[in-house]
């Protein structure tokens, strides 16, 4: 029916509103790049980590709830607004490949967010690039996005601190030739880690190939969102 929705899709949508920044390691283990070979939405994951450890879970960007037509409207940062469908949303979730690495309830609340930021991303895609549907802009995230740029999507700024500074910033995105992660006080987000994250230093061989050896693996940028 019109008026039901899920409960994961109601915690997602409502996830603790005006809670402060998660802790770094529950933060880096809520929800993961899930094919981390073959995936393109690390330069999402690492957006939307950087945001919630900068804002708060549920306050990346600003809503109203319609359960009578079953959608939201987002206003994001940047006073760019739109409405998602809870459609949509539940779509964006099903395909987005997050995993978790934690079950503690905290964590279950921050991935949860996490899918309605994804989706919100998705529908910031289709508008900037005129996509027909909703479910193009889906797979044309999917399949990657310029990290520099992805900012764009959740209506927030960047800020390139210098790859310099990468160890002493919290909540920043970085990237090299192959991958975007998010990265904290001296730690990058590592799914292939049995603790779910790695030293900074460690991401320089994080991917090896001939992009690297003409381009090179070292963190390109800091890039601190506001």
């Amino acid at each position: 029916m019109k008026y039901l929705i899920t409960g994961l899709l109601l915690m997602g949508i409502a996830a603790a509103k005006g809670q402060t920044p998660p802790d770094n390691n529950l933060l880096f283990n809520a929800f993961k790049q899930g094919n981390v070979n073959g995936g393109g939405n690390c330069a999402s994951i690492a957006l939307i980590k950087a945001c919630i450890g900068t804002f708060g879970v549920g306050n990346v960007f600003t809503y109203r709830q319609n359960n009578v037509d079953s959608l939201i409207t987002v206003t994001l940062r940047n006073d760019t607004t739109f409405t998602v469908t809870y459609a949509q949303i539940r779509e964006a979730t099903r395909q987005n490949g997050f995993v978790s690495k934690s079950a503690l309830p905290e964590a279950r609340r921050i991935r949860a967010y996490a899918d309605t930021c994804f989706a919100v991303m998705v529908k910031m895609n289709q508008r900037l690039w005129n996509y027909p549907t909703y479910e193009k802009a889906l797979s044309r995230l999917l399949n990657g996005y310029n990290t520099p740029s992805v900012n764009r999507l959740l209506g927030v700024t960047f800020r390139n601190i210098g790859a310099a500074n990468l160890g002493a910033g919290q909540h920043l995105v970085t990237y090299n030739a192959y991958h975007a992660v998010y990265s904290s006080d001296g730690y990058y987000d590592e799914t292939r880690s049995a603790a779910g994250y790695a030293p900074n230093d460690r991401f320089n061989n994080n991917r090896q190939g001939i992009k690297c050896w003409h381009y090179g693996c070292k963190p390109r940028a800091a890039l601190k969102v506001f």
